[in-house]
């Protein structure tokens, strides 16, 4: 009778408020689901719009510093300063015969550490 229609109501209201919740749960699982997509597309627009933009300053290029290895060999400098290894002898030789590709006129300088 009575308790029967009690339990009946409690058991909806239970069962209403765990389908109630679920599906917040599914509405704010989906609207961060589309704030991340939203926010990599920025990303993406963003990155993209910085690639394509010039990067240089009157002539002078804009960006991290290079490396020393790289400026020693972009200004034809090879430079010497470990004992010699075969790593090291196949690296100076690489070297060499890119700042020879690159121009058999020009000189090279080398700095030998000993």
């Amino acid at each position: 009778g009575e308790g029967t229609v009690r339990f009946a109501a409690l058991a909806a209201a239970c069962l209403g408020a765990g389908v109630t919740a679920a599906v917040r749960r599914q509405a704010a699982q989906r609207r961060n689901k589309q704030q991340q997509q939203q926010q990599r597309r920025r990303s993406r627009v963003l990155l993209e719009a910085y690639a394509s933009a010039p990067q240089t300053y009157e002539g002078a290029p804009i960006g991290p510093p290079p490396d020393l290895p790289s400026l020693l060999l972009k200004n034809r400098i090879v430079y010497l300063g470990t004992p010699i290894t075969n790593e090291v002898t196949e690296l100076i030789i690489a070297q060499l015969l890119y700042l020879n590709y690159e121009s058999a006129d020009k000189p090279v300088t080398m700095y030998i550490n000993s």
